[in-house]
């Protein structure tokens, strides 16, 4: 038996999902969580925010 039979046999599907929604930034209050993405234009902060 193979891992991916015994996950199948467990209920566990490793099929490919269809593209769903990748949510790039988290707000807790006043403050913007973006890990990991940049903007594409250097210096420039994007969607209309300023620093304060």
């Amino acid at each position: 038996m193979t891992p991916n039979d015994r996950a199948r046999e467990l209920g566990v599907c490793f099929e490919p999902q269809p593209a769903g929604y990748l949510n790039m930034c988290v707000r807790t209050g006043n403050l913007l969580i973006t890990s990991g993405h940049v903007s594409d234009m250097k210096g420039v902060l994007g969607g209309g925010l300023t620093v304060e």
